[in-house]
């Protein structure tokens, strides 16, 4: 190839790379939409749960029982749970039927500040309340405005990765993703906060020149956003740790400034006093917040904790795989496992893919790789420590979630795992794992086919495993 051709080669590629990526971008909101509508409602986990938030967070209770007796729960989620198909009928006379609602007895009557775990799909259920629409069009009004922030989050994400896009790509199409993006519940917002955060920090490292306190608020908004849906993922900060300290630009006016010689001269101290802020807050707060409880239990009791979370992951793992990829519903209609084993392929594949790390040599790109396993493996550890007080409750109180402030020092003994944790909590997570695998495969051909391709497939397959197990 002459040098006069290189150019337009590259240029060609670039090009198709993005007609590819946006057109997948196109695809997985009709895709996610299509799903509104063949998963009936309340088939989402914990659906009503979230639009009971919802209502208590815009003080208004009746909202919830308004919406969720309109959409006779008794036929929509317990019978669907046990089995049964929908009366298609019946069905599309709910869709189909209007309903004149009280707008000023739905209305927000104030706000709380959880109302950020639900604000995306809020705005959807309130717009459709405000056209006059009945309860499942209210429904599918929030679906798609999570829909649409999940699609225009993954966009934006998939512009500032500056490596592995396909990767990247591919997990945010993963069956499970899709079904979550298009609910009400805040995974949705979670997951798309989460792809946006990871992409941003890789930005960070590898391409931005200098990361000054713009860049710091960005990356702060996004953890604390999702941190404050799901409380775990707030060690998912580790993150930045990624980024050269070399780039940081933190003036504080005059001579003062939190840079590459401050960081380097200060590391050791600034460590230790993070470490010791840590314990001293889990002293304060181990009697008055339960995930800190739950915490400093754990950690007093090293030996019950390391059992605990060896059994966990022994006994779990297979599950938690199976779910990141699609169980549908409440967990009980999964993608068929040759798709699934295919889908773990074609991650391996595009994460063992060789490619440019800025200069980085071979030492420190395996150093960076094992410190991106280890912010994946304490990540999973806060994960099945936030679900420690829930599979107490559940095992062992029957069920009785009242009792917060139990003896956890005895009981913790008497649980044989931790139980709770689904897959799709690791979705945003896959990238992260995927970007510290060994790369060993050299000159991956036509890898920008690979996402779109699955995409098209993952459509037909799961379009066919609802359809038969709701419709049929």
């Amino acid at each position: 190839m002459t040098p006069s051709t290189t150019p337009r080669a590259g240029s060609n590629k670039h090009l198709r790379e993005k007609i590819l990526f946006r057109g997948g971008l196109v695809l997985m909101f009709l895709w996610g939409l299509a799903m509104s509508f063949l998963i009936p409602p309340w088939q989402c986990p914990d659906e009503t749960s979230h639009l009971l938030y919802i209502s208590m967070d815009v003080h208004n209770e009746p909202m919830f029982s308004v919406l969720f007796e309109d959409l006779d729960m008794d036929f929509y989620r317990i019978q669907l749970q046990a089995g049964e198909k929908v009366d298609r009928a019946k069905w599309l006379a709910a869709v189909c039927e209007e309903r004149q609602y009280d707008r000023e007895a739905l209305a927000p009557d104030g706000f709380n500040v959880a109302i950020l775990k639900h604000i995306i799909p809020a705005m959807g259920i309130y717009l459709a309340i405000a056209l006059g629409l009945n309860a499942f069009w209210v429904m599918v009004f929030g679906e798609i405005f999570s829909l649409l922030f999940y699609t225009l989050s993954c966009a934006l994400a998939l512009h500032l990765m500056p490596r592995k896009k396909e990767l990247l790509f591919l997990t945010m199409l993963f069956p499970m993703a899709i079904q979550q993006a298009g609910s009400i519940s805040y995974d949705a917002t979670v997951n798309a906060l989460g792809f946006l955060l990871v992409a941003y920090v890789f930005y960070l490292r590898e391409t931005k020149p200098a990361v000054g306190w713009l860049d710091a608020l960005r990356v702060l908004v996004l953890l604390l956003w999702m941190s404050y849906c799901k409380p775990p993922y707030i060690v998912l900060g580790l993150l930045v740790f990624i980024i050269p300290k070399e780039k940081i630009r933190l003036s504080l006016g005059g001579r003062f400034a939190i840079d590459g010689k401050f960081l380097k001269k200060w590391k050791w101290i600034l460590a230790a006093g993070l470490v010791v802020l840590c314990i001293a807050g889990m002293l304060v707060l181990k009697n008055s917040n339960w995930f800190v409880y739950v915490l400093y239990a754990l950690f007093t009791h090293p030996k019950q904790m390391i059992y605990l979370f060896g059994m966990t992951v022994l006994t779990c793992a297979k599950g938690w795989a199976a779910s990141a990829v699609g169980m549908f519903g409440w967990m009980e209609s999964s993608m068929p496992g040759w798709f699934m084993l295919l889908t773990y392929v074609l991650y391996l594949i595009l994460a063992m893919e060789k490619t440019p790390e800025n200069g980085l040599s071979r030492k420190e790109r395996v150093r960076h790789g094992i410190y991106l396993w280890i912010v994946f493996g304490v990540v999973t550890a806060a994960l099945m420590a936030s679900m420690v007080a829930w599979t107490v409750t559940v095992n062992l109180m029957d069920g009785d979630t009242s009792a917060t402030w139990f003896d956890i020092d005895t009981l913790m003994y008497e649980i044989p795992y931790i139980g709770g944790v689904q897959g799709r909590y690791f979705l945003f997570l896959l990238p992260i794992l995927g970007m510290g695998m060994p790369e060993w495969i050299r000159g991956l051909k036509g890898k920008e086919w690979i996402a779109p391709a699955y995409e098209v497939l993952a459509i037909v397959v799961s379009s066919v495993v609802l359809w038969h197990r709701y419709w049929v």
